[in-house]
């Protein structure tokens, strides 16, 4: 029916949501197939259920630019529209990372879950809190988003946190999971420390994404859920962690932010209208003017400060992005922006002894597969080569 626009993805949310519908297909048997929610998980939900043999499926969702289009072929329904038009011969798959006010929403018009609606759950939070949970001495701790934990979907060979794991072995504890503000940073390592864990270095891995001035707005940055599950199974109880936690739910409920801010994924007709969604994308991720006054900047520096005050090394690793289509696409321009966004980086954290490696243009175009969101996939060979840099880097400091 024509390309997914999508080229990456968790490695644990593929499993976990081809088990289930696996073992939940029979719900939607003879039944008119939805999936709320045409983003990145709905994308991702669609594209197994036609691996899995359902091809007749539509999308609901509330974002009004992405009504009347298309992901692959399949028809986007405006929420107001299905609930005013819905039967009982329908059935919702609901794969939100926030789906209770769905849930709600569909009880109230008198559905019944598993009968007329699923909500897929992944475990991404509880396998989260198992790593940080690991009581071993690790020399480093490794924080990281998304490209840790995603695979090619056309390759779904290790992921780069299962590669570092592999090289560095006990040496290191990797915490990853995709989409976290750097405020989350901050107090993973202030519960880190405070669960009597003081690595000798904290490694800082970043994307420019994170740098924006409303990334840690994002709902999707939020994790309400795995934040609630640290603090309950650390057992921790400490002010600044519950007005965090507070304050994660408050902005979790931010969709408009969300649709604003996210790149679109859509159809017009058959194809993806790849010009726009790049320069959008681009725009608001990557070709922006960098400001130090961020709430991300802040806690960039409150991260320095508390590994400061208990004598862990800091260092800060920007990660590949792929430039070099970037530059195609757009010119000088560009590189001086980003050239100028890097500088301000070094001027800011050099004169305070923090190690800054750019590893942006360690892999050539080969090494992504490029549509939406640029870095929306690397190869295996990417992924393989960026680990060994990263462990290269840092045996070498030893």
């Amino acid at each position: 029916m024509g390309e997914w626009p999508i080229k990456s993805a968790n490695k644990e949310t593929i499993n976990s949501l081809e088990e289930q519908i696996d073992a939940n297909k029979q719900l939607w048997q003879g039944k008119k197939l939805y999936i709320w929610g045409a983003g990145v998980r709905g994308t991702l939900t669609g594209l197994l259920l036609e691996q899995h043999g359902f091809e007749n499926f539509l999308y609901i969702d509330g974002d009004s630019r992405k009504w009347g289009k298309n992901i692959c072929g399949h028809s986007i329904c405006s929420s107001v529209e299905f609930l005013t038009t819905c039967t009982q011969n329908d059935f919702i798959l609901i794969p939100l990372e926030y789906s209770e006010e769905v849930k709600s929403t569909l009880l109230a018009y008198e559905f019944v879950e598993k009968e007329n609606f699923l909500i897929l759950k992944t475990n991404e939070s509880k396998t989260f809190v198992n790593h940080f949970l690991v009581k071993h001495n690790s020399k480093f701790l490794m924080i990281g988003g998304s490209l840790f934990n995603e695979v090619s979907l056309c390759e779904k060979g290790p992921s780069l946190a299962e590669r570092l794991s592999s090289l560095f072995g006990e040496n290191a504890n990797i915490l990853s999971i995709n989409c976290l503000s750097l405020v989350g940073y901050y107090h993973l390592i202030r519960m880190k420390i405070m669960c009597n864990y003081i690595p000798k270095e904290t490694c800082i891995f970043l994307t420019w994404d994170l740098m924006t001035e409303y990334a840690h707005l994002l709902p999707r940055n939020q994790h309400v859920e795995l934040f609630e599950l640290l603090k309950k199974n650390c057992d921790i109880y400490d002010q600044s962690l519950d007005d965090f936690i507070a304050n994660t739910q408050k902005r979790s409920c931010n969709y408009k932010l969300e649709f604003e801010k996210s790149p679109i994924r859509v159809f017009e007709g058959s194809r993806p209208l790849l010009q726009y969604i790049h320069r959008n994308y681009l725009e608001k991720s990557l070709l922006f003017s960098l400001e130090t006054s961020t709430e991300s900047f802040e806690y960039l520096n409150r991260i320095i400060d508390i590994c400061k005050q208990y004598s862990i090394r800091c260092s800060i690793f920007f990660l590949p992005y792929n430039y070099q289509f970037v530059e195609d696409y757009f010119g000088k321009e560009a590189r001086a922006i980003v050239n100028k966004n890097m500088k301000i980086i070094e001027d800011i954290f050099l004169p305070r002894n923090i190690k800054l490696y750019d590893l942006g243009r360690l892999l050539e175009s080969q090494y992504f597969e490029t549509t939406v969101t640029v870095n929306d996939a690397i190869y295996n060979t990417g992924i393989k080569k960026l680990a060994q840099e990263i462990y290269k880097i840092l045996s070498n400091k030893r």
